[in-house]
Formats: C-alpha cells, sequence, structure tokens
C-alpha cells in the first residue's frame, strides 16, 4: 500500500507551475516567453500583413509608372513620324503619289496593281505591285526615290530581269509598301450604336426608311 500512497502524494501539474513560479530565473523565462506570444499575435502578425499589402501595391505602383514611362516614350517616337504622313490618306491617294513619283522620270510604267491594305496598329499599310522598263540609271533613281522618300515607303520585294530592247535595258517588279493613318470616317462604327440607331428607327446610310404603320384619319 506504499506506493500508491507516494503516488497519491505526488503533486498536480499546477502546484508544480506554482512550485516552478517561485524560481527567479523560471518566472523571467516564462514571462518573457508570454510577452513574445502576446506581441507577435497582437501585433506582428497584423504588422506583416500589412507590409506585405503596401509591398505588392508599391510592385504594382512600379509596374505602371515604368508601363507609362514606356508608353510616353513610344508616343514620343512616333510623334517624330506624324510628319512624314499626309494628313489625310487611303489607297487611292497611295497609288496616286506612287504614280506621281513614275511620272517624274522618263521610266515606262507597265503596270500598277493595289493590293489589300493591312493593319499595323493604329496605322494601315498600303501595297502597290508596279512593273517598270527603263534604263539602269532611271531604275536606280527611282529605287533611290522610294528608299529616300520622306513618306514613310518601303521596297518589299524587287526582281529585276534584262530587256531585250537593249543591254541596258531592264524590266523590274516590285512592291511598294508605305504606311498611312486610320482616316475617322472610314472607322466602322460600334454595333452598340447601330443597335441604337435601329431601335430609334434609323435606316442605314443608302437605304430608305422603313414605313411605319399608317394612322386611321
Amino acid at each position: 500500500m506504499e506506493p500508491d500512497a507516494e503516488v497519491r502524494k505526488k503533486p498536480g501539474l499546477k502546484a508544480r507551475l506554482v512550485e516552478r513560479m517561485h524560481d527567479p530565473l523560471q518566472l523571467r523565462m516564462a514571462l518573457g516567453a508570454t510577452l513574445l506570444t502576446a506581441w507577435y499575435s497582437a501585433g506582428y502578425a497584423p504588422m506583416r500583413d500589412r507590409i506585405a499589402a503596401t509591398t505588392a501595391q508599391l510592385d504594382r505602383d512600379r509596374r505602371r509608372l515604368a508601363l507609362a514611362a514606356e508608353v510616353e516614350a513610344l508616343r514620343g517616337e512616333a510623334a517624330e513620324f506624324d510628319d512624314r504622313m499626309p494628313p489625310r490618306s487611303d489607297p487611292n491617294e497611295f497609288l496616286q503619289y506612287i504614280l506621281g513619283g513614275v511620272r517624274s522620270g522618263p521610266l515606262k510604267l507597265v503596270s500598277l496593281i493595289p493590293e489589300k491594305p493591312r493593319d499595323a496598329g493604329p496605322y494601315q499599310v498600303a501595297s502597290a505591285r508596279v512593273e517598270l522598263e527603263g534604263k539602269y540609271k532611271d531604275v536606280d533613281a527611282f529605287l533611290r526615290w522610294v528608299e529616300d522618300n520622306r513618306r514613310l515607303l518601303r521596297v518589299g520585294s524587287l526582281k529585276v530581269a534584262p530587256d531585250q530592247k537593249g543591254p541596258d535595258d531592264l524590266r523590274i517588279s516590285l512592291s511598294i509598301l508605305g504606311l498611312m493613318g486610320i482616316e475617322e470616317d472610314s472607322k466602322p462604327a460600334p454595333k452598340a450604336a447601330r443597335a441604337k440607331a435601329r431601335s430609334k428607327g434609323v435606316a442605314p446610310e443608302g437605304k430608305p426608311p422603313a414605313p411605319g404603320p399608317s394612322k386611321p384619319e
């Protein structure tokens, strides 16, 4: 019966903790751990979340600022070429411009075939296939006119073949590309605007309005 009596005499967990708190060193360690846990839960954890949110916001703001700076730089570069495009340009005007360049020299125009414009961002690229006959020096002068033109032109493809008319005669076939702006009048109307116009009974261009129901007199 003596071992059972010894077990009953052992102090419980609470009593052992109270007994340990009488030791100044252990008391200071327990208070320090308690204060550290309370500071972490009440102060550092919320602050850490706010720091993380602020850091993420700063990263987003830096990316936006870098994007804005890049956009401004691109706008500045595009502004340098504004005077190299006519204020109002279309495929017909582009063909007339190329035709004027051909007629400014002694070359013979064999054919001038327009091609469908292609979109290039906010602009359009007009193109035309041109076949010419003439002397070597005249062909060279025309190619220099295209490459050194104040307007944004370039040669897309070029084929040169000797002509049977003479040793210095050439026949060339080339594709000329030119950059032109998109006219506001040629932009398609938004679908919402067209639907709103139909709901108000506005007829499309070139078509008379549909007759409404006649009112009894």
